[in-house]
């Protein structure tokens, strides 16, 4: 059986840049999972500064988690800044996952 494009893994370069993407990856959805912004965009809270005030966290800093978010597939933002979460963004933050996400990254030496 051959490899077809779809099966194949991507090229080494793009191999090694997901690995080193890894910690940044994970210490995102830590940030997510912390702050609860599955659950506040499923509530219907769905904007940053919305979710800035919500949380208690900076406005700036709020777009470029969702951003980030966005960039992995996590929630996607309309252009007039509305956020939504993906199926994969449902699975991956909201309520049964939290603890799992700000347990494994959360763990120091």
């Amino acid at each position: 059986m051959t490899d077809t494009p779809q099966d194949a893994p991507p090229p080494p370069h793009v191999q090694v840049i997901q690995m080193a993407s890894s910690l940044w990856v994970s210490r995102l959805l830590f940030v997510a999972a912390k702050l609860g912004l599955a659950d506040l965009i499923a509530a219907g809270t769905t904007n940053a500064k919305a979710l800035a005030a919500k949380t208690q966290s900076h406005e700036r800093s709020m777009h470029r988690i969702l951003r980030a978010l966005g960039c992995i597939g996590i929630l996607e933002q309309a252009e007039n800044g509305t956020i939504k979460l993906t199926d994969f963004g449902v699975a991956q933050l909201q309520t049964d996952l939290r603890p799992f996400c700000v347990h494994r990254v959360d763990q120091r030496p």
